[in-house]
């Protein structure tokens, strides 16, 4: 599915904008209302998660600050530093190696770091400081209705609930499908630091997973899960909000780094997987 993308924009030069707003205002909302509204939940699990990311976004921002001045590093390296690829690459991989289970695990994940993202990451790279695209996630309105639904036992009716089903299970072709595109667009225009980010991206979120996993006492699905969603390659939401806040220059390393990060991650994640299982 990832060479589909890949190939598709090399010979048609595909815009992957409106595969980014199905999955992001149509699919994936779907997905999460799906899966989190069907199952139970305990409420430490839950914490652990928000934990697990609120941590992780805090190690890997607070480790470029320490860094950034002495290396003349961007701002806008923050982005992938810190926030990770949980929805496109991270909920297929935990559904296609835990099923649905897992699932609903990986998307409360991906729920809270979407929130964080649009809201401290905005925050971050914004000279305005424009947190307005907080209040335009589906994600977080699907989060609250499956929350809702999920306490109250109210059961979604079945033609919703399998119209529901076939829009949230084309969440992961069409995730694989655009980031094949994302890559073959991306053109990385130096080795040094990207592959850096690539590096404190992986290591910092293998850290801080494992810290969390040993402080709770924690195994199985619940810890794999927070160690296959931590590890994830840098987001690619990242370079859209350099787009729109920062400098080309600025905007072409982060890029660079989200594309080293996610090739990277096809040779790292796989020896996860192997180690773990």
């Amino acid at each position: 599915m990832f060479a589909a993308g890949y190939l598709l924009s090399y010979f048609r030069k595909t815009d992957n904008l409106p595969i980014a707003d199905l999955i992001i205002y149509i699919t994936a909302p779907a997905l999460l209302l799906k899966s989190i509204s069907s199952r139970s939940f305990e409420v430490g699990e839950v914490f652990i998660i928000i934990l697990t990311v609120v941590f992780t976004i805090f190690v890997g921002l607070l480790a470029l600050k320490l860094i950034r001045k002495r290396l003349s590093l961007s701002k806008a390296l923050y982005l992938p530093i810190a926030f990770m690829n949980t929805g496109f690459i991270g909920v297929p991989v935990i559904m296609l190696t835990y099923g649905q289970d897992g699932l609903s695990y990986a998307m409360i994940y991906d729920a809270c770091l979407a929130i964080l993202v649009f809201t401290l990451g905005v925050y971050i790279v914004s000279e305005k400081k424009d947190l307005s695209g907080f209040f335009k996630i589906p994600l977080v309105y699907s989060a609250i209705l499956a929350v809702f639904l999920n306490i109250s036992g109210i059961k979604i009716p079945y033609f919703i609930d399998t119209a529901l089903s076939f829009l949230g299970n084309s969440t992961i072709p069409l995730a694989l499908i655009m980031l094949g595109i994302r890559i073959e667009q991306t053109k990385i225009q130096s080795l040094t630091i990207p592959l850096f980010i690539a590096f404190m991206r992986a290591f910092l979120g293998l850290l801080c997973a494992l810290i969390i996993i040993n402080i709770f006492h924690l195994s199985g699905l619940l810890a794999n899960v927070l160690l296959i969603m931590s590890i994830m390659p840098s987001a690619i939401t990242g370079i859209v909000f350099c787009e729109l806040h920062s400098k080309k220059e600025d905007c072409d390393v982060v890029a660079s780094s989200i594309a080293a990060s996610t090739i990277a991650s096809f040779i790292y994640i796989p020896m996860l997987l192997y180690f773990i299982r």
